[in-house]
């Protein structure tokens, strides 16, 4: 369908795939194996390694372990003991002792480990099965999101289909990119 709206708006649709790995992506997901989407990657995405301050990050965990390499600072140096805020209802939080040194600490770059097991444990129950080659990354909002699947899935002169209207929050994003922003109708509309 989607296919079908493009070509009678007038967009040359440019598939990164090839027919055969289509069929066979398609395949995978009805019998429900894992998906490669490797070839869905822009070239500068597929390229990108990990920080090897990040790759580190195991070894700072470590107890007694001391890191020069990091910029993560000493809990100890915190000027906190613990940080109480009160709700609009009354209740009150408080956060202290790991908690605390937690919350002001660096977190990896996906999220925090509690947060992304919880969300995947949270996408286990919602789909039925747990995959072991997925990976998950929290972002700070939709503008965060939205960029990063931008940068990792479009190269100047690809046609993109948005809604019309279309969130304009990802309209600052995406007019630099230098793609041909295809509107199509909303549900309704």
């Amino acid at each position: 369908k989607m296919y079908g709206m493009l070509t009678r708006l007038g967009v040359a649709v440019r598939p990164r795939l090839p027919r055969s790995a289509a069929i066979s992506t398609a395949a995978a997901a009805e019998v429900g194996g894992a998906i490669d989407y490797t070839s869905y990657l822009t070239r500068r995405s597929r390229s990108r390694r990990p920080s090897a301050i990040r790759a580190l990050q195991p070894l700072v965990a470590m107890p007694g372990m001391i890191s020069l390499g990091g910029g993560m600072p000493n809990p100890s140096t915190f000027p906190f003991a613990k940080l109480t805020a009160e709700l609009t209802d009354g209740t009150s939080v408080e956060l202290s002792g790991a908690s605390l040194e937690a919350a002001l600490q660096y977190s990896p770059t996906q999220g925090l480990p509690a947060l992304v097991a919880h969300l995947e444990r949270l996408q286990d129950d919602e789909h039925g099965r747990a995959s072991e080659d997925r990976q998950l990354c929290v972002t700070t909002g939709s503008a965060d999101a939205l960029s990063k699947a931008f940068d990792a899935l479009l190269v100047e002169g690809d046609a993109l289909l948005v809604e019309s209207p279309t969130y304009s929050g990802s309209l600052a994003y995406l007019q630099p990119l230098g793609c041909r922003l295809v509107g199509g109708p909303c549900d309704g509309a």
